[in-house]
């Protein structure tokens, strides 16, 4: 006998000897040993394993030859009807004899984020015996993306060998729908996709929303080949502050309830089938996106006693694609808005429309949204002006002061990308590349949001056309490592053959409806500010033959002019007069500085050049106007440079009443009508007289 023969008889004894000791670990010891060298005795080692209490771990390296894993997944066809994939491992083993394994098992690690886990199985008993074993395990879960053999598992007895390829992967590592270089030494990635027919879910956000409402998630549910008879969404949001507000979940094409604390229990969902499901959610402060976790087990009629799982991870902008801003200009009898709509991403937009809401204290007047004006550029911003004026009556109360604007939109970028991916969906569906639609046209949607920039864009909002990019310059290369040699020669042909074909895209931004299903709408509250005081001033001037001025504005350098200041005034636009609520009365008068401001180089005024006013107490009767007559103040200018000169402007200011230290909180604006009017300055004319007297050299005149 060799040695290892000799080993190996010897082993045998010792492992006879304990276990009629009851020595069931020790026996169990030894013969990993022996396994280890290459002893045959397994059987023998797993019928004592099953007399301990707790499972021995195993290294599969040290006791089998070379573990062999299969870079692909095989995705089940649809004639077996059931979603989910299988993958296949191999080992070399040197044993004697045949053991049945209990369990033959593998864990897949998504990339991305390591707690979303997949595990596949062995469908039927396996034997281990000598000679090359080859496994083959199913998986009844769908998902998409990268995900890394975390571990190999075969379960004998209490003997559990188990494989585990490399380390975890760091967070460092930059990871998405494209599998890294083949040339990186890292662990063995796998990128599984999901059957055409296979369970579905999709998450976007509504497409109409309101800004001081919590906004709605839509969860699209599509059934595939499944007969679904019951079904539980776990969510988890993975980015703090998201709070998802499931008791308030609304379909009406499922029954819905909430099972637990971040669970959704739905009802059946037949073949073939969709239903939409509206899911509230809010912020606790501004986010650029929301990022949560899903994962949906369900059953079907077709296997009702088996589980299966669906897990995705969900990533969307939560920011408005748009910005708005708003100047207002009071005047006394009404404010005159302007509305600047920009591009929050600096992609191109289209303004389909947009429509301003009246509220119970305010009417708006505004020309409508006219004849191409509806494309917002990145410096291109639409403008919408209105003119807002206050209705008759009382305040309206807090609810019903605020005007609405509501606005329909769609991005161009969204749309291009859309048409470009359809186009590529309908190829796939009618060739023979249909089996793995779910893996390419997910690649395409991601690489295409990095690839349609927003240059491109504003060319397509320009020309209405934009240019595909090639095979090399989608990256498609990279993502075809995932996929078998000869699958990835066939894919990598019908790709190019697609690039070649389709090398630019048309689009007709005039017409609305190729832009139907993408268009969004945005309604947006908006607060009349409100002012305790407005002025309205205006400086008059004495025209006419017998004054210093005629009609035409036209004067002489030095003539004093004379002119009226008028200082009108309201309170229409208080918070006491829109509100609608009693105020309570002040027993103070309100106390105003009012300030002539001219060049000093151009103008010396004449008369009262600062002055503080005093209105009557304010507080009457609620939604009054609490508005007196006009006060005129006397002034005299007088032109001290030539040319064309603006009049002086006044500005009035809130101040405290004399005696009183503390600063007034009362808020007041100012218009100045007469700011913007020239007078011409021009040189006095003088005629004088001159008398030439001529002498001869006589001295005779």
């Amino acid at each position: 006998l060799g040695w290892k023969e000799l080993d190996f008889k010897g082993r045998t004894v010792w492992m006879d000897c304990l276990e009629r000791l009851e020595q069931w670990y020790d026996g169990v010891r030894v013969g990993v040993e022996g396994l280890k060298r290459g002893g045959g005795g397994l059987a023998k080692v797993v019928s004592i394993s099953r007399r301990v209490e707790e499972e021995v771990e195993v290294s599969m390296g040290e006791v089998f030859g070379s573990v062999e894993m299969g870079r692909f997944v095989e995705v089940f066809e649809e004639e077996e009807g059931r979603d989910g994939f299988r993958w296949r491992f191999g080992v070399e083993s040197g044993f004697e004899g045949e053991v049945k394994a209990d369990e033959v098992t593998a864990r897949f690690v998504n990339a991305q984020d390591p707690s979303l886990e997949l595990f596949a199985r062995a469908p039927r008993p396996m034997y281990l015996r000598h000679g090359r074993l080859d496994f083959t395990l199913d998986c009844p879960m769908t998902a998409l993306g990268p995900y890394y053999i975390d571990y190999l598992s075969i379960l004998a007895g209490k003997l559990r060998f188990v494989h585990r390829p490399l380390p975890s992967p760091t967070s460092a590592e930059s990871l998405s729908l494209t599998l890294p270089s083949a040339t990186t030494p890292t662990r063995s990635y796998i990128h599984i996709y999901p059957s055409p027919s296979s369970f579905n879910l999709t998450f976007a956000l509504s497409k109409t929303v309101h800004t001081n409402l919590p906004r709605t998630l839509e969860l699209r549910f599509s059934s595939g080949q499944n007969d679904i008879t019951s079904m539980e969404v776990r969510l988890k949001p993975t980015i703090a502050g998201l709070r998802l507000h499931l008791a308030d979940t609304k379909s009406s094409d499922i029954s819905v309830k909430v099972s637990a604390p971040g669970s959704l229990t739905f009802g059946s969902l037949g073949k073939d089938s969709e239903a939409l499901i509206q899911l509230p959610y809010s912020l606790e402060q501004s986010q650029a996106g929301i990022a949560l976790r899903c994962e949906v087990v369900y059953r079907n009629t077709a296997l009702p006693d088996l589980d299966h799982f669906f897990q995705s991870l969900v990533r969307l902008p939560s920011q408005l694609p748009l910005d708005v801003e708003v100047n207002d200009i009071f005047h006394t009898d009404a404010v005159y808005s302007t509305f600047s709509i920009k591009s929050a991403t600096g992609l191109p937009l289209v303004l389909a429309s947009a429509e301003f809401v009246e509220s119970t204290v305010y009417a708006v007047e505004w020309p409508g949204l006219g004849d191409g004006m509806g494309l917002v550029m990145r410096n291109r911003p639409v403008t919408l002006g209105v003119k807002i004026r206050r209705k008759d009556g009382g305040g309206g109360g807090k609810k019903g002061v605020a005007l609405g604007l509501s606005m329909r939109f769609w991005e161009v970028g969204e749309v291009t990308r859309e048409t470009i991916v359809q186009i590529f969906e309908d190829a796939i569906d009618g060739s023979e590349l249909r089996a793995m639609r779910r893996l390419l046209v997910p690649i395409l949607r991601q690489r295409l949001g990095s690839v349609l920039t927003a240059e491109a864009m504003e060319a397509v909002a320009l020309d209405g056309e934009v240019s595909l990019p090639t095979y090399d310059g989608m990256g498609w290369e990279d993502s075809l490592r995932s996929l078998d040699v000869d699958g990835r020669d066939a894919v990598r042909r019908w790709l190019q053959a697609w690039h070649e074909e389709h090398t630019t895209l048309s689009t007709d931004l005039n017409d609305n409806s190729n832009a139907e299903d993408y268009v969004r709408e945005v309604n947006l509250p908006v607060e009349v500010p409100t002012l305790d005081v407005v002025f309205d001033a205006s400086i008059a001037l004495e025209t006419g033959p017998d004054t210093s001025l005629n009609n035409s504005m036209i004067t002489k350098l030095g003539d004093p002019i004379m002119a009226k200041l008028q200082i009108d005034h309201t309170r229409r636009w208080s918070t006491a007069t829109t509100s609608g609520k009693q105020m309570p009365t002040k027993a103070r008068p309100e106390s105003f500085v009012v300030e002539v401001q001219a060049n000093e180089d151009v103008w010396l005024v004449g008369g009262v050049k600062r002055k503080r006013i005093t209105l009557p107490a304010s507080g009457s009767q609620a939604g009054t106007d609490d508005s007196s007559g006009p006060l005129d103040i006397a002034l005299i200018l007088v032109p001290l440079k030539l040319g064309m000169h603006r009049l002086p402007t006044v500005e009035i200011t809130s101040a405290p009443v004399e005696g009183d230290t503390q600063q007034s909180s009362m808020t007041c604006e100012t218009r100045c009508i007469s700011a913007g009017q020239l007078i011409t300055v021009v040189k006095a004319q003088q005629r004088s007289r001159v008398r030439i007297v001529e002498e001869g050299l006589d001295g005779e005149g």
